[in-house]
């Protein structure tokens, strides 16, 4: 079977998102689900409640998502409940993965809601895809040189910063162009 190369844009999101997969699944593996900690967490039936609001959690779980506090208010009740799996974790994690785990989600909190949109697109279709074809495609990536691979981050960072087109209003009298 003949395995072509992504395409640089494509590589550099699948690449994003299997560093998220592999995070998450590693933290999973290397830490066994805890009970919840404090009055704020949530079970999987809540979904159809209301937000927790940042000041209802305990100091626990405020500084492990503390890299999310900018954000947190705009999640749904359903990434506030997987977040806060991830804290009731984060005191069993060891100081280089908190360390780790906080760099990852002080970079989340940053990029913009369309963005971590998209991350989650592209998380679910890569999640989705069979093990030998995600592996096969890891495999492409960690192939491309050195330079090609930073070439991929490069265009990655610039299409984040691109501004989106603006729209062009139609002249006086004229209807709108169609797509």
């Amino acid at each position: 079977m003949r395995l072509r190369i992504l395409s640089a844009r494509r590589a550099g999101l699948l690449a994003g998102a299997l560093l998220w997969c592999f995070a998450a699944h590693a933290q999973s593996v290397a830490s066994p689900a805890q009970p919840p900690v404090g009055s704020a967490a949530v079970s999987k039936s809540s979904a159809a409640l209301p937000t927790v609001r940042w000041e209802s959690l305990n100091a626990e779980q405020k500084a492990a998502l503390a890299p999310i506090q900018s954000i947190w208010d705009e999640q749904s009740r359903d990434q506030q409940r997987k977040w806060l799996q991830v804290a009731n974790r984060y005191h069993t994690m060891k100081p280089d993965e908190q360390s780790r785990l906080h760099s990852r989600m002080t970079a989340w909190a940053q990029l913009t809601p369309d963005q971590r949109r998209k991350a989650r697109e592209n998380y679910k279709s890569v999640k989705g895809l069979p093990p030998e074809v995600r592996d096969a495609q890891w495999q492409n990536y960690q192939a491309l040189p050195d330079e090609r691979r930073q070439a991929v981050k490069d265009k990655a960072e610039a299409a984040k910063r691109a501004p989106a087109p603006a729209a062009v209003p139609a002249p006086a009298g004229q209807a709108p162009a169609r797509p």
